[in-house]
């Protein structure tokens, strides 16, 4: 397998657009609306209360494997990590 092809989508993706919680193992999640979180869970990362009140603005992308999502406003695209 391609290394560079893997992490760029390879695997799919997830639109999130609404407030369930979703689980699943993504390794990036890049904001196509304003977005609120109400929870964000990720491997190896201690994601704090605080995370609730900061607004990640439209285009940004932040990295990790993260396993669990809920939006309080917004939207995103979660791509899946290949396990």
């Amino acid at each position: 397998m391609n290394q560079l092809i893997s992490p760029l989508g390879e695997h799919g993706s997830t639109i999130i657009e609404d407030t369930k919680a979703h689980a699943g193992t993504w390794f990036a999640i890049q904001m196509i609306e304003d977005t609120l979180f109400a929870a964000l869970a990720a491997e190896g990362m201690e994601v704090h209360d605080s995370i609730a009140g900061l607004t990640f603005k439209t285009g940004m992308i932040i990295f990790g494997t993260f396993t669990a999502i809920t939006l309080t406003s917004g939207a995103v695209i979660a791509y899946k990590a290949g396990v």
